[in-house]
């Protein structure tokens, strides 16, 4: 029997996650599991579950005649779940390998298992942790209530020895189990001495570091253990990986997601595994129809993914549909030159983008109906009045409204101090084949009118402006 009191870290880590488990999850176990409370006054609970960066239920349990509540479900993925209540989550278990187990908790939230050794042990850890915490936070306390600093200090550093000599212990004594291999994969990759310069990264080595960093990330995750799909931490690696390790270039993500790829093929011998058709669905799913640069970077590289190979994730028809989405979005991407657009102002004058010669134009559509297009408008109109002369940007706006009626009124109630041309959404998918179908929605463009950003924030004209400037000047 071993008493568990999770700490605030460990409880954030491993129960705070709202979990849940994937549809398509291949390596799934048929669980009958019996739950005994005490001290749950609650007669109905839920299990959580997580499949990838998927959220959801997977079931729900109504207390039974002998106080227990019943987990009886087919085709669960292993991982990590979470017995939980309606208004907390209540401890973190294991799916593991063994199906039919109980787990009963006293009112000293004392845990007792049946018939699982991977709960046994995972709980031993949780008890170790929790002591360890809960002894820092005596400490603490007894420093504020005045005590001695150095007998406590003494305290502490003795206990955690004995916690640091417990878990490495525990690492080489139970090396398969999930607290083990998640301590594991979460570290970073081992770095040479080569890359170093006294204690620091030497920064003329840095490109080189990053490139190291990247295609070593993955060195510590088994992609043989299908379990770690179903925790929390896949993904947050995995997001890491994405947004933070691959240089933000359609490029950089595209030979990213490739040595992953790779990485996931090689470990299983399997082509089509878990993580494979995870990372491509998820890529595609997550940035479909997102109006951001970045996401449609990522959008682009998912479908030139598919083109590469077949991951066995979307029929045909979809493959296909996707392409022609991609194909609207790929001439848009940064760098692309913006299509010279022409149209007449509401007094019939002409203009042409590319007539406007300054460091930076923004091209705005925006419809004079449109209510979310005039939220916040006043932040763009404060940055051309105050950062216009700065950096030398003009806007180039688009009024696609339908109705012209409501553009002369609009023109009326609202003069803005840039140009203003009409149009509608169809003229501008016939002329130019481009479309806008929601409002606001902003390009942000170089002197040479190349995209430098997509986005429909206002807010996001000036950051990317006053974060496109101090690189221009790097670059030269």
């Amino acid at each position: 029997m071993t008493k568990v009191k999770l700490s605030s870290k460990i409880f954030f880590l491993l129960v705070g996650f709202s979990l849940c488990v994937g549809l398509k999850a291949q390596s799934t176990i048929n669980y009958d599991i019996t739950f005994r409370v005490h001290y749950l006054q609650d007669t109905l609970v839920y299990i959580k579950g997580v499949y990838g960066d998927k959220d959801i239920v997977l079931d729900s349990m109504s207390m039974q005649k002998d106080s227990t509540f019943r987990f009886k479900k087919n085709g669960v993925h292993q991982g990590l779940a979470v017995f939980a209540t309606k208004n907390i989550n209540a401890f973190t278990f294991v799916l593991d390998k063994d199906s039919v187990f109980s787990i009963e908790v006293d009112p000293f939230w004392n845990f007792k298992i049946k018939g699982s050794r991977e709960n046994d042990i995972y709980f031993e850890y949780q008890k170790a942790n929790s002591d360890i915490r809960s002894q820092e936070r005596s400490i603490k306390q007894s420093l504020k209530a005045g005590g001695n600093k150095d007998s406590l200090s003494v305290v502490y550093r003795d206990a955690e020895r004995a916690y640091s000599s417990f878990v490495d212990n525990f690492y080489t004594t139970y090396p398969q189990n999930i607290m083990t291999i998640i301590v594991s994969m979460l570290k970073d990759p081992l770095i040479p001495k080569y890359f170093y310069k006294g204690d620091s990264i030497d920064m003329s080595k840095v490109d080189t570091f990053r490139h190291y960093f990247r295609i070593h990330y993955w060195d510590n995750f088994p992609f043989t253990d299908q379990r770690l799909i179903g925790t929390p931490y896949f993904f947050k690696k995995f997001n890491t990986y994405i947004d933070d390790i691959t240089y933000p270039s359609k490029d950089s993500l595209f030979v990213s997601l490739k040595d992953y790829i790779a990485q996931a093929q090689k470990q299983t011998g399997v082509k089509n595994n878990e993580y494979v058709r995870f990372a491509v669905e998820y890529m595609i799913r997550a940035n479909k129809n997102i109006p951001f640069s970045d996401r449609e970077e990522r959008f682009v590289c998912a479908v030139d993914l598919l083109d590469s190979s077949d991951y066995d994730v979307f029929l045909p028809s979809e493959i296909e549909q996707l392409r022609q989405m991609a194909s609207k979005v790929r001439p848009l991407l940064p760098d692309n030159k913006f299509v010279n657009i022409t149209f007449n102002d509401l007094n019939g004058k002409s203009h042409s983008l590319y007539d406007q010669n300054h460091a930076f134009t923004v091209v705005y559509f925006f419809a004079s109906s449109c209510h979310s297009c005039k939220v916040n408008i006043d932040v763009l109109e404060q940055f051309y009045a105050s950062d216009k002369q700065k950096y030398d940007v003009e806007i180039f706006a688009v009024d696609l409204d339908n109705d012209l009626k409501n553009s002369i009124n609009f023109a009326k109630e609202r003069l803005f101090p840039w140009i203003v041309v009409k149009s509608t959404n169809d003229e501008l998918k016939e002329k130019y084949g481009l479309d806008i179908p929601l409002t606001p929605d902003l390009y942000i463009l170089d002197k040479d009118k190349k995209i430098i950003n997509h986005t429909p924030v206002y807010k996001q004209v000036a950051q990317t402006i006053e974060n496109f400037v101090p690189l221009q000047t790097i670059h030269k």
